[in-house]
């Protein structure tokens, strides 16, 4: 089975926690998590096999549409989906490259982001 690597990025450890607990119910998803961008970034710098980036918009110090540029300049082939809260906030993320999640979301929403970003491996592949 190939599997797909998904790094989670939010501020608050409880919403990454149950964000990696949804993506590790997808077959093929290996979630992982930090609590800041700085962390995403060294990770990334360390050549972590990351196949899609999921991250809070809003978080202190590099936030997510900041986040989303240095991915971009990096390792452009990793897309990255910006979760808010803010219907504001779409517009800026689509104008940034990312892909925007809207808070509050449902399991399916996620799954449809996955599906269309990371595709997942086809039941001959398990």
């Amino acid at each position: 089975m190939r599997f797909r690597n998904v790094l989670v990025v939010d501020d608050s450890q409880d919403q990454a926690d149950v964000l990696v607990a949804l993506l590790r119910q997808e077959p093929g998803v290996v979630a992982v998590s930090c609590t800041n961008a700085a962390t995403a970034l060294d990770l990334l710098d360390q050549d972590w096999k990351i196949d899609l980036v999921v991250s809070d918009y809003m978080m202190p110090g590099i936030d997510g549409l900041e986040l989303a540029s240095e991915i971009r300049r990096a390792r452009p082939e990793i897309p990255v989906v910006l979760v808010t809260g803010h219907d504001e906030a779409i517009d800026r993320i689509a104008a940034g490259g990312g892909i925007a999640l809207l808070k509050p979301f449902t399991v399916e929403a996620l799954r449809s982001v996955l599906r269309e970003h990371l595709p997942l491996p086809s039941p001959r592949d398990r």
